[in-house]
């Protein structure tokens, strides 16, 4: 009876491992698909973010999984969600990114 019961824990521990590593590998999948668009938007940028970190951030964030992909709508407005497309959404959170790394200018070193 031990054994049954030390199995079935072990395949049902196996099961949700899997499960948890392809929900991971859709939501990256779903945050790489900005990827050219947060490089484009830190191109027109002086700020010293980088891709992997805005991506990091949106993954963090909402998993690429709403219009507001950075959760920046309340440094806009101080409303939830008020932004309702990725790109205006990335290019606030660059910016503010951009003003937090260098507060007293408000843009990054260079």
């Amino acid at each position: 009876m031990f054994k049954l019961i030390r199995r079935l824990v072990v395949i049902f521990v196996i099961f949700f491992g899997g499960y948890q590593i392809y929900v991971t590998h859709q939501n990256v999948q779903n945050v790489l698909k900005y990827k050219d668009l947060v490089e484009e938007t830190l191109a027109e940028n002086d700020t010293a973010a980088t891709v992997a970190l805005v991506l990091a951030m949106i993954y963090t964030e909402t998993k690429g999984n709403t219009d507001d992909v950075m959760q920046s709508s309340e440094s806009v407005d101080g409303i939830a969600n008020s932004i309702t497309d990725s790109r205006t959404s990335i290019q606030q959170g660059v910016t503010v990114l951009s003003e937090k790394s260098h507060p007293e200018t408000g843009a990054a070193d260079t």
